[in-house]
């Protein structure tokens, strides 16, 4: 039986798979750059940082899993129109979506 890593469902890690993968990104080099951005952020919020690492290994659990062809398909028209030095920003910001849905901004 799966086993998330974190809050994320199975359906939200898919759909963050493959927006990293639309961006151009390989999955596992997103994961790298992630967690080394997590040790950064750890001197400044170990909180941040410690969603930071849930939401990179939460990725790498089944970096493969990108869900259908067609969802694929759908993820890489998104970034299509996007210019590509605005991808990594664009990409970041999506996934910062699912984030907040699982750890709000505190008020």
């Amino acid at each position: 039986m799966w086993e998330s890593e974190g809050p994320y469902t199975r359906d939200e890690l898919r759909a963050m798979r493959r927006l990293i993968v639309a961006s151009g990104i390989d999955v596992m080099e997103w994961v790298q750059r992630t967690r080394r951005s997590a040790e950064f952020v750890r001197s400044l919020s170990q909180e941040q940082a410690d969603v930071i690492t849930t939401e990179a290994l939460a990725v790498a659990a089944e970096p493969e899993d990108l869900g259908s062809a067609v969802e694929l398909a759908e993820a890489i028209a998104l970034f299509a129109a996007v210019a590509p030095e605005e991808r990594q920003k664009t990409l970041w910001r999506m996934l910062l979506e699912f984030r907040r849905r699982h750890y709000p901004p505190a008020d």
